[in-house]
């Protein structure tokens, strides 16, 4: 499986992963970038200053069914604009204070996988 390029993940790791190692499995890479995109505050990033949902600020808001809907809807704009990503499907929770993103992206190279990201950084990747 090829064709998205590789990543040296991060936030799936849960850090710099020192190692040399760069994966170039298309749903572990672009899984890596969406979740940095769901991430990222939006204009904090210098070489991508629209890029960005800003869900790292958002630990233990109270957010509006209204709010929810919103961030959704931009999580599931801020996935298709990732590379090899031919759908999306996002739903938002909040769990005991815990507002968690979960999506399920197809690629337009290979299946699709689950992917899941907490406001407190903690994610998660199921491939299909």
């Amino acid at each position: 499986m090829s064709g998205i390029g590789s990543e040296i993940l991060c936030v799936l790791s849960g850090g710099l992963d020192t190692s040399g190692h760069e994966e170039t499995d298309p749903r572990y890479v672009v899984a890596e970038r969406i979740a940095r995109r769901w991430l990222t505050v939006r204009g904090s990033a210098s070489w991508a200053p629209t890029m960005g949902l800003g869900l790292s600020i958002l630990v233990n808001h109270d957010l509006t069914r209204g709010e929810i809907g919103r961030l959704e809807s931009e999580a599931r704009l801020e996935a298709l604009a990732e590379d090899g990503v031919k759908s999306a499907r996002v739903t938002a929770s909040v769990a005991d204070g815990r507002l968690t993103l979960r999506g399920v992206i197809s690629l337009d190279v290979t299946g699709e996988f689950t992917l899941t990201v907490g406001a407190d950084g903690a994610t998660e990747v199921l491939l299909s």
